[in-house]
């Protein structure tokens, strides 16, 4: 993943500037946070789906039926 792509991630799932994201230079700081990215992207995921779930089984219980 380039830079910019790295910078694209930290914005978009951690809230960062640009600017603030274009000033990390420590190897260590930029992969530790682009962990942090995955650890948000993950939880994100599974509250998502648990959402979808719980849409789910309201639709079940009024007896719609259900689209995805």
């Amino acid at each position: 993943m380039t830079k910019q792509e790295e910078n694209w991630e930290l914005m978009t799932t951690l809230a960062m500037p640009w600017s603030e994201c274009n000033k990390i230079e420590d190897e260590g700081d930029r992969q530790f946070l682009m962990k942090k990215t995955e650890e948000v992207k993950k939880i994100v995921a599974k509250q998502q789906e648990q959402q979808r779930q719980q849409q789910q089984q309201q639709q079940q219980q009024q007896g719609g039926v259900w689209t995805p």
